[in-house]
Formats: C-alpha cells, sequence, structure tokens
C-alpha cells in the first residue's frame, strides 16, 4: 500500500465515523420526535373540553333527583344520560335553576367521541341526538382549563392535577431545604478540610457508588428509617422530600466539589498571601465564584427528583388523594405518581389526562432546565 492510498484509507475511515455519528443523532432525533408527536396526539382531548347548552325555561328543579329526571327527558329517554353529561351536569342546574339556559360539562365518553371522531361507542339512537345537538349549536368546544385547577377525582371529564402539583411543590420545597445545606457543606469539608487518608479514600468511594443506586432503594430507606422508625406520617411532603433528598444527595456532592475544584489554586494562594484563613478563602473567594456551577448541578439533581415515582410509591404517596395539601405534613401525592395511577386506569379519558400530565411535567423539567443553563451562561467565570 503507497502512502496516497494509506492517507485514502485514512480520510474514508474519518468520513464513515462522521456517518455514522449523523446517522445515530438523527436516529435519536427521530425517535424522539416520534414520542413527543403520540404524546401530543394522545394529550389533545385532554386539553379540550366540550359542553351542552341546556335550556331551563320553564322548569322547577330543586334537587338531584329532579336534575337527574330532566336530563334523561331532554336528550333521550332510554339512554343514560352519563352519556352525554358529567357527573357535576346534575349539581349545577340545581344551583342554577334560576337562569335560562347554562352550558353543562360533557361526559368523558362524548368529549372523547368529539374529539377523535369516533361515534361507534354510541348506538344509533344516540348519534341522531348527537348530530341534532351540533346542528343546532347546543355544542361548544373549549380549552380545559379545569385540567389545571381541578382536584383529583375518579370521573376522567372533571378530574385535574392541581393537588398532584401542589404536592410536588411541597415536596420538592422539602427536598432543597434538606439536601442543599447538607451536600453542600458536606463537599466543602471533603474538598477542603478532609485529610487525604484511608477513610476518606472510602467516604469517596461510598459517595460515587451511592450515586447510581437504583432509586427504590432509597425508597425503602425511608420506608424503614423515617417511617417505621421515626413515625414520620405517610404519604406527605415531608417524607417523600427527604427521601428524595437522600437520593440526591451523592450527586449535588460530587458536582459541588467539581465546582469547587474549577476555582484556580491562584486566588487562594493570593488570599493566604494577604492573610486570610482558610475558612475566609471558602467564604469570600472560592464558594462565591463556584456558586453558577453549584446552583447548576443542585436545579438539575432537583429536576431528577421531581420525576421520580418508584421511590414515592414505597413510603405512600400511592394512595388516592382528593384534598388540596395545606402543609407539607398533610397526604398528597406528585405529579409521577399522578401520572403512573392514571395510566393503569383501563378508561380512554384517563389515558388522555396521561398523556396531558406528561406535557405538563416534561415542561417543568425543560424550564428547570432552562434556569440551570441561564445560570451556567450568565454567572460562570472563564479563566
Amino acid at each position: 500500500m503507497n502512502e496516497d492510498e494509506f492517507v485514502k484509507k485514512r480520510y474514508r475511515f474519518d468520513r464513515m465515523i462522521k456517518n455514522l455519528g449523523m446517522i445515530a443523532v438523527g436516529t435519536s432525533c427521530l425517535f424522539l420526535v416520534i414520542l413527543l408527536s403520540c404524546i401530543v396526539f394522545k394529550a389533545s382531548s385532554a386539553f379540550t373540553s366540550y359542553e351542552i347548552k341546556v335550556d331551563l325555561v320553564n322548569t322547577s328543579i330543586s334537587n338531584e333527583d329532579e336534575a337527574n329526571k330532566f336530563l334523561r327527558q331532554l336528550i333521550f329517554p332510554e339512554t343514560n344520560q352519563l352519556e352525554f353529561f358529567s357527573i357535576t351536569a346534575q349539581e349545577k342546574i340545581v344551583n342554577m335553576a334560576q337562569k335560562k339556559a347554562i352550558w353543562v360539562l360533557a361526559s368523558a365518553k362524548l368529549n372523547n367521541a368529539l374529539a377523535n371522531g369516533e361515534m361507534d361507542n354510541f348506538s344509533i339512537e344516540a348519534r341522531k341526538v348527537i348530530a341534532k345537538l351540533q346542528e343546532n349549536k347546543l355544542i361548544q368546544k373549549k380549552f380545559n382549563y379545569d385540567f389545571f385547577t381541578s382536584q383529583e377525582s375518579r370521573e376522567p371529564e372533571v378530574a385535574g392535577i392541581l393537588t398532584s402539583f401542589i404536592g410536588s411543590m411541597y415536596t420538592i420545597l422539602v427536598c432543597l431545604m434538606v439536601a442543599l445545606p447538607i451536600s453542600v457543606c458536606a463537599a466543602i469539608y471533603l474538598e477542603e478540610f478532609a485529610p487525604k487518608n484511608i477513610l476518606t479514600t472510602l467516604v469517596e468511594v461510598n459517595i460515587n457508588n451511592l450515586a447510581a443506586v437504583p432509586s427504590i432503594v432509597f425508597g425503602l430507606l425511608g420506608l424503614a428509617i423515617l417511617i417505621n422508625f421515626f413515625g414520620f406520617p405517610r404519604s406527605a411532603p415531608i417524607t417523600a422530600g427527604i427521601t428524595l433528598a437522600m437520593m440526591i444527595f451523592p450527586a449535588m456532592i460530587i458536582t459541588t466539589r467539581q465546582a469547587l475544584r474549577t476555582i484556580p489554586t491562584s486566588i487562594k494562594h493570593a488570599a493566604l498571601a494577604l492573610g486570610a484563613t482558610k475558612t475566609q478563602i471558602i467564604m469570600h473567594h472560592t464558594l462565591p465564584l463556584a456558586i453558577p456551577g453549584i446552583m447548576t448541578g443542585v436545579i438539575l439533581s432537583i429536576a431528577r427528583a421531581i420525576g421520580e415515582t418508584a421511590p414515592l410509591i414505597l413510603i405512600g404517596m400511592l394512595a388516592f388523594i382528593v384534598d388540596i395539601p395545606q402543609s407539607i405534613f398533610d397526604p398528597a401525592t406528585v405529579l409521577p405518581v399522578q401520572i403512573f395511577l392514571w395510566a393503569d386506569s383501563p378508561e380512554q379519558a384517563f389515558q388522555a389526562k396521561t398523556s396531558a400530565a406528561i406535557l405538563v411535567l416534561l415542561g417543568i423539567l425543560i424550564f428547570i432546565n432552562m434556569i440551570a443553563v441561564y445560570i451556567r451562561k450568565k454567572y460562570e467565570h472563564r479563566w
């Protein structure tokens, strides 16, 4: 093989590696687009809702039984009115009976049928009623704000994410308040004060190993120590927050140490030359300069904690919680667990709600990552 052929072979190999890399990136992007498209398509019906106009002129309704009878006669006598109206329709009619006409929420079955254009689940008579309602413009479509403002419910047409969203915020607040000071202090000690011996080496190795431990193990730890030993309340944000804090301790310690190591030693030497103590060097120079890297690691660790489900299931957050938690000690659930519960439901409407909740969770994670990128770009120092 002469020199020209050898050079051509080298460049041909480089082109092959480059093309393989481009194919890998393109394939990954394609799968991501397909995944997001499927989620968005399934979630579309959860973000929209349909209402039916009910004429209350010359009616006298004082209780839900009368409202129930009125709805059956209004739509189709032999058809269950729950095929058309949500469970809140009777209550709304009773509370607003003095009005001439009101819009009531359609059932989950009708909402899915109208959103997807599939009427196969309705009888021929019911389809005629739906067509007549549409022809007379007695059905209107609107954005489903109730999905964000309603509490959890076993009825898909009125179920929302408000309870789980507030539970997630409480949980992450506790997690951040516990994990941030402990992990930063531990990283500062290991990086600046700890002597280099077998004990500190063993601690560092264990921290690195804990970062790779499955999250469900920390759920077992929270169940055994926090609930069974210390008596923390089950299914409460304080228990969930501390459990997630234990899970992200290793990652936060590692990223904090890496941020401290990026500070040039010349700054420390200059401070020592001016008579500063080691604590003063850390508090006045090293730590402030390392804050961008520390905060980036903290935010990314919190983003990981937000999406965790397995450890929270073990500490009881799988329970069906309707009431909005008023404090970190009240029973609550979180958004990932809510998604898990909805995904396990056989009803088609809950499948759409599952996809919609996934999009909300993805939006929160993207927002948190954008904050991390902004902090890193704005405050990082170039040495």
